[in-house]
């Protein structure tokens, strides 16, 4: 900083990332925001594009959509968010519809321009050429690592195709004297949590030469729309890759007590565990405090727990945490013919 040099027998770089801006031909002519600017715009937007979906994306869709404006979703993939639970996510796009947000999957943004007042988007969909117009455009496609001008290549770290810097699972970089932490890396999970926790064991590794790494498996994510997305552990297609086979229950939320005294009863909770030994391996929730509702499914995954385990414990009536038993239950029993008092 200002010229300052510095030396050590270790480095941890945490320099974080920013928000990517796609190769859009002309869209640093027509003008965008990141969720940075979207905070701070002193005139709220009658029409909004969002450029990608995932937790930015879909967050602030929903924000500015019930503010009043008139959003539309653009989405590259063929789900919102692939990362979850498809019944899930596709189940969370029909209630953000409902809402009046327009979402657009298996979209190629092809250009942008300003026209009149407006922003214009050119993309394809399934081979069909749109337009969207709208007063300003969201940029939520992801996030660029920031490792431009730290001279790495000077000290042999490596980084990827996406100028991540690459580590091991000790957050180690190539140069066994530096360490990396956070959205600079090429880690597999992005979140604060996880960047903080990072820090500290990176910290550890390299002034006590330990090896200490986190199981990201059992670290869950949360989306805070409403109702909420959040799971923990393996989805459906992730076991079905590792495993070949999947014993996977959905259960909706119609079957929770409390959800049907809330009239919120929209939500789905999907469990996957292993076919041999019923230890669960992953938990999906959509639903209102999904994030707090995921807290106890971390554990369960943590822990190894099984589906027995569950099914023999007491959750206190009514609350939506009994959703994780009665998904437990579905495996061997018919919720349908359960008492309310499970």
């Amino acid at each position: 900083m200002n010229g300052e040099r510095l030396s050590a027998a270790k480095f941890i770089i945490a320099a974080g990332s920013t928000a990517n801006v796609p190769p859009i031909e002309g869209i640093r002519e027509a003008g965008f925001i990141t969720h940075i600017e979207a905070l701070k715009m002193p005139k709220q937007p009658e029409e909004l594009a969002v450029v990608g979906a995932g937790p930015l994306g879909l967050e602030f869709a929903q924000m500015f959509s019930r503010f009043g404006t008139k959003v539309t979703i653009l989405q590259r993939g063929d789900s919102i968010f692939p990362h979850s639970e498809k019944e899930l996510t596709n189940r969370l796009a029909e209630i953000l519809s409902k809402e009046e947000i327009t979402i657009k999957t298996n979209v190629e943004v092809k250009n942008a321009r300003k026209e009149n007042n407006k922003k214009v988007i050119l993309y394809t969909i399934n081979g069909a050429q749109e337009e969207t117009a709208a007063d300003e455009i969201l940029l939520a496609a992801g996030k660029t690592p920031n490792t431009q001008g730290l001279g790495l290549d000077a000290v042999g770290v490596e980084i990827d195709k996406r100028q991540a810097i690459i580590v091991n699972q000790h957050f180690k970089t190539s140069n066994p004297n530096i360490f990396a932490v956070g959205d600079v890396t090429n880690g597999p999970l992005r979140l604060e949590p996880t960047a903080g926790r990072e820090g500290t064991l990176a910290a550890e590794n390299a002034l006590k030469g330990t090896t200490l790494s986190i199981d990201y498996n059992a670290v869950p994510y949360t989306i805070f729309t409403d109702p909420q997305l959040a799971g923990v552990g393996f989805t459906e297609d992730e076991q079905m890759k590792q495993m070949g086979v999947c014993a996977c229950r959905t259960v909706s939320f119609e079957h929770v007590p409390k959800a049907i005294i809330m009239r919120r009863t929209e939500g789905m909770i999907k469990m996957a565990i292993h076919p041999q030994t019923k230890q669960i391996l992953g938990v999906h929730i959509l639903a209102p405090n999904a994030g707090e509702l995921i807290a106890e499914a971390m554990m369960l995954i943590k822990n190894k727990n099984t589906i027995d385990d569950v099914v023999n414990s007491l959750p206190m009536f009514p609350t939506l945490s009994e959703a994780i038993k009665i998904i437990a239950l579905s495996f061997t029993k018919d919720i349908s013919k359960l008492s309310c008092c499970i």
